[in-house]
């Protein structure tokens, strides 16, 4: 990451615009249909198919709560990724735009989110999902690719997340 990395980045809450042009936010919001004979609803294309190309990768991700800080960021140049948490609970995502050789300090911005999904358009530098309070379990798609579509980045030292105590008090 290039730029000085010393200094906190606010965790902002997650709105729809947040991951505009970087990827977007998956929540039962927008166009939906009645189905099961009106038993259930249905949105479709809450993640732009285009984006998870086949063979898709559907898994589980693990997250357990750590300590706030950003030590690494990943991107995937090739395919988009999809996490839907498969319970309530808040966590932090970080995003640090896409730029095409090294992201850059000055595009770094944190969302605290519960109960909604994210989807990262292909190439958008980000980090692991990171738990507040108790771990969570992430449904997870991708293209499955050989070798895989990966380009991780250590951070030189930590960068802190601050998460205002407004933000946990409204909830996410």
């Amino acid at each position: 990451m290039t730029g000085a990395v010393d200094t906190p980045v606010v965790v902002e809450r997650l709105t729809a615009d947040s991951l505009r042009g970087l990827g977007g936010v998956v929540a039962p919001e927008g166009p939906s249909r009645l189905i099961n004979g009106g038993a259930g609803r249905k949105w479709d294309h809450v993640v732009p198919s285009e984006s998870l190309p086949s063979p898709v990768n559907v898994g589980l991700l693990r997250s357990e709560p750590g300590s706030l800080e950003l030590r690494a960021v990943e991107r995937h140049l090739h395919t988009a990724q999809f996490f839907l948490p498969t319970g309530p609970g808040p966590y932090v995502l970080v995003v640090a735009g896409n730029h095409p050789d090294a992201p850059q300090t000055e595009d770094v911005r944190a969302f605290l989110a519960d109960s909604v999904g994210v989807w990262w358009a292909p190439g958008t530098w980000h980090s692991p999902l990171l738990p507040v309070a108790a771990a969570l379990l992430f449904l997870t798609a991708m293209r499955h690719a050989d070798p895989p579509d990966l380009d991780l980045r250590e951070l030189p030292s930590p960068l802190p997340l601050l998460l205002p105590e407004s933000l946990t008090a409204e909830g996410a």
